[in-house]
């Protein structure tokens, strides 16, 4: 069991993951969690900005975890976080 905060999910009352939200910049906040989708298991990635900024991306697992995977290379091979990051 993890004690990292943006890794404890919330199960809502019909049994949906949700994960807390990530803040961006420029006051976005980010967020994902299960769709109640039964064609096929999905994941909603939600980006908030404000009052009447919202986008939403409906992706099949296989997406999200594609999605998930250039992420993360991005983010350990950033140019200029090369020589810090070591994963």
């Amino acid at each position: 069991m993890t004690t990292e905060p943006h890794l404890i999910p919330v199960v809502t009352d019909r049994g949906f993951t949700h994960m807390p939200s990530v803040q961006g910049t420029y006051g976005k906040l980010v967020r994902v969690y299960e769709s109640s989708a039964a064609s096929q298991p999905c994941i909603w990635l939600r980006i908030v900005g404000g009052q009447h900024d919202e986008w939403a991306a409906h992706l099949p697992v296989e997406a999200a975890l594609r999605l998930a995977e250039q992420i993360q290379h991005l983010a350990r091979n950033h140019y200029q976080l090369r020589e810090d990051v070591t994963a």
